[in-house]
C-alpha cells in the first residue's frame, strides 16, 4: 500500500479552498470576455515589471512602475531596468573582468 510522505493539513486544505474559489470565480467571469482577459494581463505585466526590477535593486514602488507603464508603455521595460549609479568609479574587479572578456573574445577570432 502506498503511503504518502506528507500529511494533508488545515493549511493545506484552507489554501486548497482558496484555490478551488478563485477558480471558480474565473469561469464565473467567463475569460472570454477580452477586456477582462486583457485587465489581468495588464495588471500581470505590473506585478511581473515590479518584481522582476525589484529583484535587481530597482527602488520604485509599485505605484511607480504602474505610472511608468502607464505614461511611458513603449520603453518602460527599458526604463525600469536602468540602474542608479552611486559613483562614477567603476570597480577595480568590474573593469579586469571587463577586460579579461575582451580579450577572450578578440582571441575566439
Amino acid at each position: 500500500m502506498w503511503n504518502p510522505k506528507y500529511q494533508i493539513t488545515h493549511l493545506i486544505l484552507n489554501n486548497i479552498r482558496q484555490i478551488e474559489e478563485v477558480l471558480g470565480e474565473i469561469k464565473f467571469l467567463h475569460l472570454r470576455n477580452t477586456a477582462t482577459l486583457a485587465q489581468i494581463q495588464y495588471k500581470a505585466r505590473e506585478l511581473s515589471a515590479y518584481a522582476s526590477t525589484s529583484i535587481e535593486g530597482n527602488p520604485l514602488s509599485l505605484t511607480d512602475v504602474k505610472r511608468l507603464l502607464k505614461n511611458h508603455p513603449s520603453t518602460a521595460r527599458i526604463l525600469l531596468h536602468a540602474f542608479i549609479k552611486k559613483t562614477q568609479k567603476t570597480p577595480e574587479a568590474d573593469l579586469s573582468l571587463a577586460k579579461k572578456r575582451l580579450r577572450s573574445l578578440k582571441n575566439a577570432k
